[in-house]
């Protein structure tokens, strides 16, 4: 029997604001988001999800800014960096 967890993926985001004439000036402090699936997936699953939602979500200069779980151990998915 396979074991079930919640994928959790943490990224820090910054919000910009429009000060002026300029755009994408950050002036906001930087936040934690965090998504998780609603129902307990399989390890495999996890981290399956996980490389699809980086691969497509994340620019890999933000890599290093994830932190993407599986718990309830936790284990730590994948390595972006």
């Amino acid at each position: 029997m396979s074991a079930y967890g919640k994928l959790v993926v943490k990224i820090e985001v910054l919000d910009p604001s429009v000060t002026g004439d300029e755009e994408n000036v950050f002036t906001k402090g930087s936040r934690m988001v965090t998504l998780f699936t609603r129902h307990g997936v399989t390890y495999n699953d996890a981290h399956k999800l996980a490389c699809a939602f980086v691969e497509t979500n994340v620019d890999h200069v933000r890599h290093s800014d994830l932190s993407v779980m599986w718990y309830p151990d936790p284990v730590r998915i994948g390595t972006w960096g």
